[in-house]
């Protein structure tokens, strides 16, 4: 939220103008993927889910946190409410399954 909030709604509308070209959707949809990617590294230790199911889980925590980031920055809700949703998704997908790897650890 940080991020979207020093940046401004000015990112939603550059991606936005660059729509339609080839090379941009490309480097986008790469972007795109390393965030899941570092997403999926950051989790990858304390859950046992299989990485495909992993990977589709923090792609849709990345989407959740753009939609809800916009959201914030129409001024529709409070920064620490996108916070505190974002957290109680995360947690309640992996908070069980990182609770239970830290203990048998």
């Amino acid at each position: 939220m940080r991020c979207y909030a020093t940046v401004g709604p000015e990112a939603f509308a550059i991606v936005a103008a660059l729509q339609g070209d080839e090379d941009m959707e490309h480097f986008a949809s790469n972007l795109l993927r390393r965030y899941v990617d570092a997403y999926a590294q950051a989790f990858r230790p304390y859950i046992e889910a299989p990485m495909d199911v992993l990977t589709i889980r923090c792609t849709a925590i990345v989407g959740a946190a753009e939609a809800l980031s916009g959201v914030m920055l129409r001024n529709e809700i409070e920064k620490r409410e996108a916070v505190s949703t974002l957290f109680s998704l995360i947690t309640s997908w992996f908070g069980h399954e990182c609770e239970t790897t830290q203990l048998r650890s």
